[in-house]
């Protein structure tokens, strides 16, 4: 075996650690704990499990505590009485409308009927705003709806009267 450096490996390369690959590193092994109490010990300062300053883990927030905000009940669900529908009204207007204006009440009618289906979906979700303004929305829309029905009643009841005669 000729090495370029004497004692060394051919090349100029370093020599295998004393003890050869197979041997632990100088200072204990391979498993052995970093300088400064090991793996599982507690960081400087207090360790893991201590309290943060001012409180514990379990204290409320200043000023308040947690959980539901004021006027909600469990899981969303709202403290009261839900707002007006007015499905009822809504489909008194949709039948009115087919019976005497299709043309204007029936449409009214629908988003009448569509706006009142949201005020309970949404009261049931929690969120009284979306009810309220729906509820607001299904009471204009079943005003007008009710209007342009009483227009078509009296528009039906004039084509009747006249009995499809002639007036000149």
């Amino acid at each position: 075996m000729s090495y370029d450096t004497p004692g060394g490996p051919p090349g100029g390369a370093t020599p295998p650690p004393p003890g050869g690959y197979d041997a632990p590193p100088p200072g204990g092994g391979y498993g052995a704990p970093p300088p400064g109490g090991g793996y599982g010990a507690p960081p400087p300062g207090g360790g893991y499990g201590a309290p943060p300053p001012g409180g514990g883990y379990g204290a409320p927030p200043p000023g308040g505590s947690y959980g539901v905000p004021p006027g909600f009940g469990g899981y969303g669900q709202p403290y009261g009485k839900p707002p007006s529908t007015y499905r009822a009204w809504a489909i008194t207007a949709i039948v009115c409308g087919v019976l005497f204006s299709l043309i204007i009440g029936l449409p009214c009618g629908l988003v009448a009927l569509s706006n009142s289906r949201r005020v309970q979906s949404a009261w049931q979700v929690g969120d009284l705003q979306r009810a309220a303004k729906a509820s607001k929305r299904a009471m204009t829309w079943a005003i007008v709806a009710t209007i342009f029905d009483v227009l078509g009643l009296i528009l039906v009841i004039t084509l009747f009267s006249h009995g499809g005669t002639s007036t000149t």
